[in-house]
């Protein structure tokens, strides 16, 4: 293959991930959201059951600062399939984020299954057999 080719190879790349991040920003319709909206604690751990960890996020609807984090958080759910990512309006899910005490908005928290845990309890909804890591 020629130099010519390879770079024009590399241009045409080049151009569709540019093309693809514009119309994300700028709003074309894009793939549906792969981001689920909160649900409440059992679905949180029906989503862990499946086996992945999943990224909640906690914000408040209205906070600039929660929504431009929010786009943030969707292109992110496109890259990594290997994580649910969970959205929790702090404003509608107002017990669940006093139990999580976050001390800024928007917050971030890593669910993940405690596999020894698991095993001590035999994973009841009512108990809490998973780790948070936060960050």
């Amino acid at each position: 293959m020629s130099v010519d080719a390879n770079h024009s190879e590399s241009l045409q790349g080049i151009r569709n991930t540019l093309l693809e991040w514009s119309r994300y920003y700028l709003g074309y319709p894009r793939p549906p959201s792969r981001v689920i909206e909160f649900r409440g604690r059992k679905h949180l751990i029906e989503l862990l059951k499946q086996g992945k960890p999943v990224l909640v996020a906690l914000s408040i609807h209205g906070f600039s600062r929660c929504e431009h984090f929010r786009k943030m958080f969707e292109q992110a759910s496109f890259e990594f399939d290997q994580v649910h990512f969970v959205w929790v309006n702090c404003g509608q899910a107002i017990e669940f984020c006093r139990s999580r005490q976050p001390p800024a908005m928007p917050w971030m928290e890593l669910f993940q299954l405690d596999f020894e845990s698991e095993a001590k309890v035999g994973m009841r909804e009512s108990d809490s057999a998973f780790k948070v890591e936060y960050f």
